[in-house]
């Protein structure tokens, strides 16, 4: 696996920030999205940080101990993973940084349809959630390398290829949230609306725990294998 690609790619959906701060849940973070209570630097990096931060080399290495901490969850929990081609390991690992392990095991329709090798169906599912009108164009561009086969820098993040650009801002049937456009026929789903959905366990919303920098959520409703 091409770690220099991935830790790319990662920068670009986390960003990179050298000096402490709060997160949008209010949690300590630093360097690429690194959850510095769950994962404190100061094991990693053999010293105290404080306000003044850490310099780009030591982001870069915690960076390294959070792919390290991803590559063993998504190996010892996703089958299919190992035989993958890189572009879609990188969907995977991306998807664990950003939601955790439990986050990602709650896609059951994507992961069963990409034991299958289904991957438009497998990227469709990704684009069928509730995540996606989350992170908007970082699910595209993943949806995308996960359907094509395609690397990160040659995915675009507008444009889903399957045809959708993100989830109605109607809601979804099968979730129960308000709106929706008419379900999914497949599984027998009525459109219509309902009530409140599940929501993003990385913002520290209701639906699954984990959380890509070792937060968690509450729990939620898996029921229809779509977070």
């Amino acid at each position: 696996m091409n770690r220099a690609k991935l830790r790319q790619q990662l920068i670009h959906h986390e960003g990179l920030r050298l000096k402490p701060y709060r997160d949008s849940r209010g949690i300590l973070t630093i360097g690429v999205g690194h959850n510095m209570e769950a994962y404190p630097v100061e094991k990693i990096l053999n010293r105290t940080v404080g306000p003044q931060g850490i310099t780009e080399a030591e982001a870069m290495k915690i960076l390294d101990f959070d792919i390290d901490r991803v590559i063993r969850d998504v190996e010892n929990n996703i089958f299919a993973y190992k035989r993958e081609s890189e572009p879609r390991q990188h969907v995977l690992l991306d998807m664990a940084f950003n939601l955790g392990i439990n986050g990602l095991l709650r896609f059951q329709y994507m992961l069963a349809a990409l034991e299958r090798r289904d991957y438009k169906r497998a990227a469709d599912e990704m684009i069928n959630s509730t995540w996606a009108g989350q992170v908007k164009g970082r699910a595209i561009r993943l949806a995308n390398m996960m359907r094509n086969n395609t690397s990160f820098e040659n995915s675009s993040d507008k444009v889903y290829s399957g045809g959708a650009a993100a989830p109605p801002t109607g809601g979804y049937a099968d979730r129960g949230q308000a709106g929706g456009s008419g379900g999914y026929a497949d599984r027998g789903q009525p459109g219509g609306s309902g009530g409140s959905g599940g929501g993003y366990p990385d913002r520290g919303q209701s639906g699954g725990s984990g959380g890509g920098r070792g937060g968690s959520g509450g729990s939620g409703d898996d029921s229809t294998g779509r977070p």
